[in-house]
């Protein structure tokens, strides 16, 4: 906001008074999205189960909000951003914090979680990205990922010949 004097503009005389507000235009669309990765690619019962969980913005706005990722109960967590990206660096339980993802910004969970002893069968990992009301994701389908683990060492065949 600038304020010239009357003289130097070459005013003079009763003139009224006009302010005009330059307000630039803000993008209010983003595109949020969601990838997840686990290491090893089977689970062991028991054992400990690392996650790599990616939150990404393509833009062109920033995206501000609570991120809601349900890992596991026991389960702690570190987050590192990259491209001006910021979330809280470590936590415990479900992933239910604030992130603030600027365009081609992305926030990476690196999640350690203890697969109960009893566990069998296929388990299912999902993370969701919520934006915030105040912007528009232009691709929603990209904001939720799945991934399914086997157990490890799962024989084929009922007999065990390989």
């Amino acid at each position: 906001f600038l304020w010239f004097d009357a003289s130097t503009l070459g005013v003079t005389g009763d003139w009224a008074i006009r302010a005009v507000v330059d307000c630039p235009v803000v993008p209010s669309n983003v595109d949020v999205s969601v990838a997840i990765a686990a290491n090893p690619p089977a689970y062991q019962p028991g054992q400990a189960q690392s996650l790599s969980i990616v939150v990404s913005n393509a833009g062109p706005a920033t995206a501000s909000r609570s991120e809601e990722l349900r890992v596991g109960k026991e389960c702690s967590w570190t987050c590192s951003g990259t491209g001006g990206a910021t979330c809280p660096s470590v936590g415990t339980g479900n992933i239910t914090n604030q992130v603030n993802l600027p365009m081609n910004g992305a926030v990476t969970f690196a999640v350690t979680t203890l697969v109960a002893s009893n566990a069998n069968g296929t388990i299912t990992n999902t993370a969701t990205a919520v934006v915030a009301n105040s912007v528009t994701d232009t691709m929603p389908s990209n904001n939720t990922q799945s991934i399914e683990l086997m157990p490890a060492n799962v024989a084929l065949f009922a007999n065990g010949f390989e």
